[in-house]
């Protein structure tokens, strides 16, 4: 019976789509667990904690970044994509706008919150990553065409790379 229901070409690419996205979510779950263990270990409970606030207090202010545009723009793309680049230009420099005013939000907010001096250059550098993401439209391009598998590829190479540097960095400290 399956091998009917995989014979249609729209079900086996939409399969295959899913597959490989979840192929990223399981390398970045076996990532996140085995090397953020051992990052806790390496940094113990103090500087953990602090690492743990900053990506906390970043993430709270990342909704302002993104502006809700993920599933607007992939609807848009698959209903007209005649306007692809139009769409995608839009959402980019939108993404970027969003993320000016995470940071202006984000500033009165630390000034208040009198952070030390090593929280503020984590929350800094941890806000950068944040401004990278204007460039995740560019993945909702070949969502909208079903070919998740070259952005899945992309990433779960990404994700390798940062965690052999992270295992780089507890290594040799």
């Amino acid at each position: 019976m399956l091998s009917k229901i995989f014979k249609s070409v729209e079900i086996s690419r939409y399969f295959n789509n899913a597959l490989w996205l979840l192929v990223e979510k399981g390398v970045r779950v076996i990532d996140a667990f085995f090397v953020g263990i051992w990052i806790a270990k390496y940094l113990g409970p103090n500087d953990y904690g602090t690492l743990s606030y900053s990506e906390s207090f970043v993430y709270l202010f990342t909704a302002i970044a993104g502006l809700g545009l993920d599933q607007i723009v992939v609807k848009e793309l698959v209903k007209t994509p005649e306007k692809r680049d139009q769409i995608i230009g839009t959402a980019m420099v939108l993404r970027t706008l969003g993320f000016m005013a995470m940071v202006f939000i984000m500033l009165p907010v630390l000034y208040y919150q009198q952070e030390s001096t090593t929280t503020l250059y984590i929350i800094g550098l941890l806000s950068l990553s944040v401004a990278f993401q204007s460039f995740k439209i560019i993945d909702f391009y070949f969502q909208s065409e079903v070919k998740s598998k070259y952005t899945a590829i992309c990433n779960i190479i990404v994700i390798g790379c940062l965690a052999l540097l992270k295992v780089y960095f507890i290594l040799f400290e």
